[in-house]
């Protein structure tokens, strides 16, 4: 995420810079930065109000333009930082000169304006559910509500300081409501999605590693035929299935009678992908899968009917290596490897002994490995 705008070190401490009163030119510029803000132009609006703030002019008002630009660039996991800053403007208001001090009409309006502006944004982006929406919910956690309203009851507090019976308090409600109900469930879905993708992944490296394991394995020579046995290790082997692992046995048994050394693979080799980033394909798709859920369970049917036409698309042009591109890169790699040795095998693909033999790999991976 951007970050356009630098923080004035005073502002957030919520110490007020030396300031002269705010004359008619500094008034008309504060208004022309609220309107700014109000038309969508916040990060423009908050980068003018810095400069205005540099320049030791102070307004209550120019802060709230700063903390607006603020949010619109930095998201909602800062909002209770921005919440808690407000706080120690208000007080900072609360303790300023009576001559330099904003009255309690004044700053509750300014705060209504302030919380407003918060709101807006949030609805803004929650209902259309865009790349903001997305980058919120990725980079906020479980307790960002929690946290929210913490800071939100401790805003209010202070409010009801200074201001009696304030409006302002009514926009923060309706922000803690939205936090504790619908960014909550929200923020579980992504957890338990991301969760589900990591399971997803294990899975997927657990594929990769299992075939490995019974193609390059090398067993063990002997002069005679021994009884089929298994080590410790051998307790830990993929296969679950009982008969399948007798199975197995009995073929290294046969390897063994009849010499097999196996020298093509002196040590199995295992893909260690725990640091392979998911593929972006996948994440999106992803993303559109539990959108879809969601808006199911909203009934909002038209927009679901959209995005099931798009991951329709999707299954229909489905490419693997795009969306598992862990899964086929070693693959990759031994081909080019040994493309000169494969290229005179790959160019006998129409004669009869390809034939016979591709038959076999599909009817049965084990008697081909055999063969």
């Amino acid at each position: 995420m951007s970050t356009r705008l630098v923080l004035p070190p005073n502002l957030l401490d919520g110490r007020r810079p030396p300031r002269p009163r705010v004359d008619g030119e500094s008034r008309s510029a504060i208004l022309q930065l609220s309107q700014l803000t109000d038309r969508g132009e916040c990060v423009e609006a908050a980068q003018q109000a810095v400069e205005m703030l540099r320049a030791d002019v102070y307004d209550l008002r120019l802060a709230c333009v700063y903390l607006v630009g603020l949010f619109a660039e930095r998201g909602l996991p800062h909002l209770p930082e921005l919440l808690r800053c407000t706080g120690r403007l208000i007080a900072d208001e609360a303790a300023a000169p009576p001559s330099m001090r904003s009255t309690p009409r004044v700053l509750d309006t300014t705060l209504q304006w302030l919380f407003q502006g918060f709101s807006t944004h949030i609805q803004f982006h929650a209902t259309r559910r865009d790349e903001t929406w997305t980058q919120w919910l990725q980079t906020g956690d479980v307790g960002l509500p929690a946290a929210l309203g913490e800071a939100i009851d401790e805003l209010t507090r202070a409010i009801g300081q200074v201001v009696e019976q304030p409006v302002s308090v009514a926009a923060l409600g309706k922000i803690q409501r939205w936090a504790r109900g619908d960014l909550e469930r929200a923020l579980l879905r992504t957890a338990r999605a991301d969760a589900e993708a990591e399971a997803d992944a294990e899975a997927e490296r657990a594929q990769i590693e299992a075939p490995e394991s019974v193609i390059e394995a090398e067993p063990k020579a002997a002069e005679t035929e021994p009884e089929p046995t298994r080590d410790d290790d051998d307790e830990q082997h993929d296969y679950d299935d009982d008969d399948e692992q007798h199975d197995y046995d009995h073929r290294n048994q046969h390897h063994q009678h009849r010499g097999y050394e196996g020298s093509r693979a002196s040590t199995p080799r295992t893909f260690d992908a725990s640091t392979e980033p998911q593929a972006p394909a996948m994440a999106a798709l992803r993303r559109k899968l539990a959108a879809f859920e969601i808006l199911i369970d909203r009934d909002d049917f038209a927009k679901a009917a959209i995005v099931a036409r798009d991951v329709q698309r999707i299954i229909e042009q489905f490419d693997p290596v795009e969306f598992l591109p862990s899964l086929f890169a070693r693959y990759f790699r031994a081909v080019n490897r040994r493309l000169p040795e494969l290229r005179p095998h790959l160019e006998q693909a129409d004669e009869t002994p390809w034939q016979v033999l591709s038959r076999l790999y599909q009817a049965d991976l084990e008697a081909f490995l055999d063969e």
